[in-house]
């Protein structure tokens, strides 16, 4: 009887915390869903574009490595940046994001050829290409944007929790905005499930 009273007991504070955990993820999730409108006010001095993959491109043989090349992520990020620069809503872009596994250039580096590509001034363009995450993205940039009168943090909307989250444990107060083209359902659903783990991570780990 006495062992059945432990097991009951054992059974219950398992379920309870299961749902705790369940509950806590689901709020997570709120949150990640009503942040991705971003909190910016235009306009604004400088805008820190955050990076995403880029994808490597091959020889015609495909057995050395050329160059990097943006992936779908990055391209709605600084397309977004680009479009705000042109319309005088930002004057300065610190793009951020370093190189991955096997690549030949950053993050970094991949934007600044689409942006001056694009028309931004060359002069208009800081770079910061050693990062390898959002929390080392927003800590190699700060010192960058520190002659900045104002400054929005620029990314995916479903990334922009996450952004926001990670720049307050730093002390610091980024407003955001989302790019401006929209990713499927499918794609936004998961990273949006993503995102709220993630920010689970560095609330409990971090």
């Amino acid at each position: 009887m006495q062992f059945s009273r432990v097991r009951r007991r054992i059974v219950v504070a398992s379920v309870s915390a299961s749902l705790l955990v369940v509950l806590i993820y689901v709020t997570t999730i709120g949150w990640v869903l009503a942040h991705e409108r971003g909190s910016a006010h235009l306009p604004a001095e400088c805008g820190i574009v955050f990076g995403a993959t880029v994808h490597v491109v091959w020889n015609e043989a495909g057995t050395t490595i050329i160059g990097s090349e943006a992936g779908p992520g990055i391209r709605r990020r600084i397309d977004t940046a680009i479009d705000l620069y042109q319309k005088g809503l930002i004057h300065r872009l610190f793009l951020t994001g370093g190189k991955g596994e096997g690549m030949i250039q950053s993050e970094a580096e991949v934007m600044r050829r689409l942006a001056v590509r694009s028309g931004v001034r060359a002069g208009d363009i800081v770079t910061e290409p050693a990062s390898r995450s959002t929390k080392e993205n927003l800590e190699d940039v700060r010192p960058l944007v520190a002659t900045c009168s104002s400054v929005i943090g620029i990314s995916d909307g479903y990334h922009l929790a996450r952004i926001e989250f990670l720049a307050r444990q730093q002390g610091w107060n980024l407003t955001t905005y989302p790019s401006e083209v929209q990713t499927s359902l499918s794609f936004e659903t998961a990273s949006v499930l993503r995102e709220a783990a993630g920010i689970l991570y560095y609330m409990v780990l971090r």
